[in-house]
């Protein structure tokens, strides 16, 4: 079975996904499922076998904003990919291992359509009352919804890290080859982009609101864990690949 879809259907075993047992542990099972196969063409590359190909690929991201830009990179990270903007446009590379890439992308159409309703929800019933009562700005309601965005993607980022540290604690070996697999990753990367200008963290207030948002996150449907069941999303970019 493609490791895609075994990933796809551990975790819409979940029905919860809100902070949960079983909504963890199908996120975390979703990660084993990676690190297993990265184990799987480690084994094989040290036996003289042929390893999967690094790719390169290119994404035109919708709707792009810096927020979009930092789930993006936090999601890369989760799943051993590096990623590269270019200033002023929308044009994205992605750079990892063909199993790992399209996972970052399921994910990214997953969380960024659930943060983005989320957001859109907390202005209209939290801030927009607010605005037609004169108790706050227009551009301070704005920078609200950011300081939501911001919070939820921090959550987030806490939610995968210990999914992370959850899974390499069982398996210290398999997490040894899979660091491996991972630089190899990196050096690849920095082989084909030189002179990489870091972006500084986005900053902003911290909204508790945001934050329950990022933490409750589903990872399997389409909407929030509390809202009605729908079928998986699938990635809506169209994806060029290219070797180095």
């Amino acid at each position: 079975m493609d490791i895609i879809k075994q990933i796809k259907d551990l975790m819409a075993l979940a029905k919860d996904q809100a902070g949960k047992p079983e909504g963890e542990l199908a996120a975390e099972i979703a990660r084993r499922k990676m690190d297993e196969h990265a184990i799987s063409m480690e084994q094989i590359v040290t036996e003289g076998g042929e390893d999967e190909d690094l790719n390169q690929v290119h994404w035109d991201m919708p709707k792009k904003t810096t927020w979009r830009q930092s789930l993006l990179d936090i999601i890369c990270k989760h799943c051993d990919c590096e990623m590269v903007y270019y200033e002023g446009t929308s044009e994205h590379h992605i750079f990892g291992y063909r199993t790992n890439l399209q996972v970052v992308l399921y994910l990214y159409e997953i969380i960024e359509d659930q943060l983005n309703k989320k957001a859109s929800e907390y202005y209209q019933n939290k801030l927009s009352p607010l605005v037609r009562k004169d108790r706050m700005s227009r551009s301070q309601a704005r920078k609200s919804r950011i300081d939501f965005l911001i919070t939820a993607l921090t959550a987030l980022k806490s939610r995968f890290k210990k999914i992370r540290e959850q899974t390499s604690k069982k398996d210290p070996t398999g997490f040894a080859l899979v660091s491996q697999r991972a630089n190899r990753v990196t050096e690849f990367f920095n082989r084909v982009i030189a002179n990489v200008q870091k972006d500084s963290p986005i900053k902003g207030n911290y909204n508790p609101s945001g934050y329950r948002a990022g933490w409750e996150v589903s990872l399997a449907k389409g909407g929030l864990a509390d809202g009605p069941d729908s079928s998986p999303v699938r990635p809506k970019a169209l994806l060029t690949s290219k070797r180095p």
